[in-house]
């Protein structure tokens, strides 16, 4: 071996050099990787683990106390036309679709399966099942259904009903769809919900002939729907809120079932402005019924210690343990 030069090792330090600054670069870029991920991100799965205990699964957690179709012999087709076919005329979207038989369409293979089965379902039975769309809020989203065009006895008990409250024939058909221009709402299809909706806003009037205020009226068919236990709550909620009751009472307005008036109220010195909603043959809002009704709303207000017209409490309780001295 020959004798090491001064180029050799001024060579050989350069080297060392560049190491120690590779080894100091890769040392801070991971601290800083690890520094900009949460502990929420470093127990993620990662594609290169296999080993590790989180993973991408199409179906809910197994629950035990939860009974799920799936236990049966049926297809998962056949699952989710039931599940279409239970949820009438309504419709049914396809996250409540996948969630009654234990699939969760919020993953991408849980999304895909059920979405499979539903285009399979619609393309089979074109005659029996169909898909509209429907604001959900600001969403708009999906909606599937069963026709009942072609098996409208299926709903002759609501007709029967209506006939039995009102006095004359319904005049609402069963798929059709209510528009209401020059407002803030969006049309309403006509289902066996918003028919039976109809006819206790029907049955509410014939017994208090005037309502004041859409927040009691709210509360009142909210009740009624309570009432009716847990039949049209199964696998989603689907308690009236304030513009699918607005929806209900303009369809009604339009045929000449009831009047809706827009009155001030002065209370307490402050001026309020209330809808009244009253039978067809009360004509203004000057009507005695409607001046009656008013006092006895805020008088009833009052009494539960609330302010009219929404119904906040008028005094802030705050209610503590009593504390025993030993």
């Amino acid at each position: 071996m020959g004798p090491v030069t001064k180029t050799s090792r001024k060579r050989k330090n350069e080297m060392e050099l560049l190491d120690e600054v590779e080894v100091i670069s890769v040392q801070r870029d991971k601290e800083a990787h690890e520094a900009g991920t949460s502990k929420t991100d470093r127990c993620l799965p990662n594609n290169n683990n296999k080993t590790t205990q989180y993973s991408e699964n199409a179906y809910l957690p197994y629950k035990e106390s939860e009974w799920s179709p799936l236990f049966l012999y049926r297809t998962s087709l056949d699952l989710t036309l039931a599940a279409i076919r239970q949820s009438g005329s309504e419709g049914i979207g396809r996250y409540e679709i996948g969630k009654t038989y234990g699939m969760d369409t919020t993953t991408k293979a849980g999304n895909r399966r059920v979405s499979a089965n539903i285009v399979n379902g619609i393309k089979s039975f074109p005659d029996h099942f169909g898909q509209y769309q429907k604001m959900e809020g600001k969403i708009r989203c999906i909606k599937y259904y069963w026709k009942v065009a072609t098996h409208p006895e299926s709903f002759i008990y609501l007709f029967k009903k209506w006939k039995a409250v009102v006095g004359d024939d319904c005049p609402f058909r069963i798929g059709e769809v209510l528009k209401f221009p020059n407002t803030n709402l969006s049309t309403l299809r006509m289902s066996d919900v918003s028919l039976r909706r109809l006819i206790d806003i029907m049955k509410v009037l014939k017994e208090y002939r005037v309502i004041v205020t859409v927040h009691h009226f709210m509360k009142i068919i909210t009740d009624m729907e309570l009432e009716y236990g847990l039949r049209y709550q199964v696998f989603y909620v689907m308690i009236i809120d304030k513009k699918s009751l607005l929806k209900c009472l303009k369809a009604l307005e339009k045929k000449g079932y009831l009047h809706m008036f827009q009155t001030i109220v002065m209370e307490e010195f402050r001026s309020n402005k209330i809808l009244v909603i009253t039978e067809s043959d009360i004509a203004e809002a000057s009507h005695p019924e409607v001046e009656a009704a008013i006092r006895l709303t805020i008088s009833e207000y009052n009494e539960r210690g609330r302010v009219f017209p929404h119904g906040q409490l008028r005094f802030a309780v705050i209610r503590r343990r009593d504390t025993q001295i030993l």
